[in-house]
């Protein structure tokens, strides 16, 4: 009995289908100094470890994407950091296209279900 090794849960798929961050699901906060970006997943109907068939929204900042791209040890095509605190409206536009085409590039990676699974799962279950 005992718990399930670290090793056995990382051969649990992912369950992502696919992501989306619309625009629509930015959040800014009054100043424009927070921009969370929203994340809409949707799971494999024919694998699901997370349980649950309906698709879910999460929001992330910039700085998790580039934490989550640390952990991975995979930057890819992840967006740079701008140097202004606030950004335009431009950029965060722009900002959201990369973030999600970097996102898309992770899950397509085959590592996504495998050596990364538990962390990708972790991070697009959880609220930033």
């Amino acid at each position: 009995g005992g718990l399930p090794s670290s090793a056995s849960l990382n051969l649990v798929p992912l369950g992502v289908g696919f992501v989306q961050m619309p625009s629509e699901a930015v959040v800014c906060s009054q100043d424009g100094a927070l921009v969370l970006y929203g994340i809409d997943v949707s799971p494999d109907s024919s694998v699901n470890p997370l349980g649950s068939s309906e698709p879910w929204r999460v929001h992330k900042r910039y700085s998790d994407f580039a934490s989550l791209a640390q952990t991975l040890n995979f930057s890819g095509s992840l967006p740079r950091r701008y140097l202004n605190k606030v950004l335009t409206e431009d950029q965060v536009e722009a900002r959201r296209c990369g973030l999600e085409a970097w996102l898309k590039q992770v899950l397509l990676d085959e590592r996504s279900s495998r050596a990364w699974a538990a962390n990708l799962r972790e991070w697009l279950e959880e609220d930033s």
